[in-house]
């Protein structure tokens, strides 16, 4: 019982010292962004940092659910709590 506490305290300080990198977009343009008309996203979760991911993330994924035939423009995002990650791909295209 010792044994599995110390693996689970663990996994939860290795998961709370995880990296997350910020997306840094810089352009130049002076028109605005044509990021297309229709949008799709695909989800994954991570359970203790180590389990997972539970779903695909991918962008040939994401633009099939939102039924685009050309990608424009995609980000990730990721929302962390104690237990758990969520992290999610974002398509925009025609």
């Amino acid at each position: 019982m010792k044994k599995i506490l110390f693996v689970l305290g663990l996994c939860l300080i290795i998961n709370a010292c995880s990296y997350t990198p910020i997306p840094v977009m810089r352009t130049k343009a002076k028109n605005p962004i044509d990021m297309g008309e229709k949008t799709g996203s695909q989800c994954s979760l991570y359970v203790l940092g180590i389990f997972g991911p539970f779903g695909d993330i991918s962008i040939p994924g994401a633009a099939a659910n939102g039924n685009i035939q050309k990608v424009t423009y995609y980000y990730t995002t990721r929302e962390s709590y104690f237990f758990y990650s969520h992290r999610c791909l974002h398509v925009y295209g025609y």
